[in-house]
């Protein structure tokens, strides 16, 4: 009787923790923004015309999105770096564990979700502000 009522102790916990890490996963997808990359460049090009960017990007940090890119340079650190929308060049950033990074290939398109953890702005030639964006805390799909 006793290793029955241990069974049935242990059993309901498992389902219990199970259950709690059910709900906080659904927690996260409730809290994902619609903001889109190309929402983020139009307000970065709009608030470095106003020069309140640290505005633009205090107000998006923090967020979470879901967005896809392109890889275009991995390293064996695990940083990876990807294009969103038309940029020839790299405009997003963040880190996954050196296993991950292995399965991963340049030129590969990517959906992840992540939170954003800056904004920052790379200038090109002709002037026009780019927004680069760091995440955390991302995972791939």
């Amino acid at each position: 009787m006793k290793k029955w009522l241990i069974f049935l102790f242990i059993f309901s916990l498992g389902m219990l923790f199970a259950c709690q890490k059910e709900q906080g996963a659904e927690g996260i997808i409730d809290q994902l923004s619609q903001v889109s990359f190309e929402q983020v460049q139009r307000d970065v090009t709009r608030y470095y015309a106003e020069n309140k960017l640290e505005e633009c990007s205090d107000r998006l940090v923090g967020t979470r999105v879901r967005w896809s890119g392109k890889i275009m340079i991995l390293t064996r650190d695990g940083t990876v770096r990807v294009v969103m929308g038309n940029s020839p060049s790299p405009n997003g950033e963040f880190k996954v564990s050196e296993e991950m990074v292995k399965s991963f290939r340049t030129g590969q398109t990517i959906s992840f979700t992540g939170t954003i953890e800056s904004i920052e702005v790379l200038e090109t030639f002709p002037p026009m502000p780019k927004a680069f964006v760091r995440f955390k805390q991302v995972l791939v799909e």
